[in-house]
């Protein structure tokens, strides 16, 4: 907790960014006032609206939006949301992202123009990594909520407030960046040195150092994913009832605060 309190307070400190900074094509510092110019950093996680109209992204512990063109970023959470890992809604009208505000990870929604800000889960225990699913009617996420030490995958469902228990890892490993695939819930499950990609219930990768983010579904029917440093290409084979069954059917039923319920 302390790390990611002081991180927070380095980036408000520093007031690299306020207000609207500028990006893409032609950005220039100048242009805006009182603010700081920023055009690139690290560790930044972006997502393409599905219109194709706006690109989300985190940047100093906020989440902005930027016309896929390039121009005026808007700044949509305040310094001490330290909000990463935005994901569109299906209609592009909403974003679900982690944030860390009170030393865990939890998930939060924010209307695209930046209004009707929500968390959605609280306990202490890590929800992160948020994917809507393709009927924006419910999101997947990893969790250390079952409290048995390590991550799983569960669904939330955005009426009912309902968690359930998607994919429990085995014992030893842990499930991170869950994505929804016709073929079932794609996620990287990590045991030791070893990290798997997996569909449904069907290892897609081998030998191969899979970083633990999710997998992007292609119009092909193929997967992109990153792995030994790369981006690659992964083509799974037809899955079963099994891989179906995983991709979000109710197992365990709870609240969004971590609690089971009949």
């Amino acid at each position: 907790m302390e790390l990611d309190f002081s991180r927070r307070e380095m980036f408000r400190g520093a007031g690299v960014v306020a207000g609207g900074a500028l990006f893409g094509p032609g950005a220039d510092a100048g242009e805006a006032d009182a603010s700081t110019g920023v055009t690139e950093g690290t560790n930044i996680s972006a997502s393409a609206s599905p219109d194709g109209r706006w690109v989300a992204f985190d940047l100093v512990t906020s989440i902005w939006t930027v016309p896929v063109t390039g121009g005026v970023a808007r700044r949509l959470t305040d310094d001490l949301t330290d909000a990463t890992r935005p994901c569109w809604s299906p209609d592009a009208r909403t974003l679900v992202f982690q944030a860390c505000r009170d030393g865990n990870y939890h998930l939060w929604t924010v209307a695209s123009d930046g209004s009707g800000l929500r968390q959605l889960t609280s306990s202490p225990f890590d929800h992160r990594e948020p994917r809507f699913a393709p009927d924006g009617c419910s999101i997947a996420f990893s969790s250390d909520r079952g409290d048995r030490g390590g991550y799983d995958i569960f669904t939330l469902d955005l009426a009912t407030g309902g968690v359930i228990t998607a994919v429990t890892a085995p014992e030893g490993a842990s499930l991170y960046g869950p994505s929804f695939t016709p073929m079932g819930l794609a996620y990287v499950r990590i045991a030791g040195a070893t990290a798997e990609l997996v569909v449904g219930d069907q290892v897609v990768s081998s030998g191969e150092d899979v970083f633990g983010f999710a997998a992007s579904w292609l119009p092909d029917g193929e997967l992109l994913c990153t792995a030994d440093g790369r981006t690659k290409r992964r083509a799974p084979e037809p899955c079963g009832t099994a891989a179906r069954q995983s991709c979000g059917v109710a197992s365990t039923s709870s609240s969004p605060t971590g609690g089971s319920s009949p």
